[in-house]
């Protein structure tokens, strides 16, 4: 099985062509806000890891699509240097945040 990796800098939908195929996301909210929307929970087992790689102030929020949550919320935030493992089950994205240092 083949993992694939990009950046982010700017907002996301994880549905659209340009995201799909990558199984990790650098994410870098060093100039900006970024939000991230999740893609469309089709079945238990789903994953992502999201990796916050700045230290700014700027924040990073996980959305879910309608009629899906994140953590059993409407969104998440993530703080700097913390990774998240997105994995679905039922109608939510479970997103365990785990902390890391460089």
């Amino acid at each position: 099985m083949a993992y694939y990796v990009t950046t982010l800098t700017s907002d996301a939908d994880l549905d659209t062509p340009t995201n799909q195929g990558y199984n990790y996301f650098f994410v870098d909210c060093t100039s900006n806000n970024v939000n991230i929307t999740m893609q469309n929970i089709l079945g238990d087992g789903m994953n992502y890891e999201i990796t916050r790689i700045d230290n700014s102030s700027n924040t990073l929020t996980l959305i879910p699509k309608t009629g899906n949550t994140v953590n059993n919320l409407s969104s998440t935030t993530i703080s700097p240097n913390i990774t998240c493992n997105c994995v679905t089950s039922g109608m939510n994205w479970f997103c365990p945040k785990i902390s890391y240092s460089l």
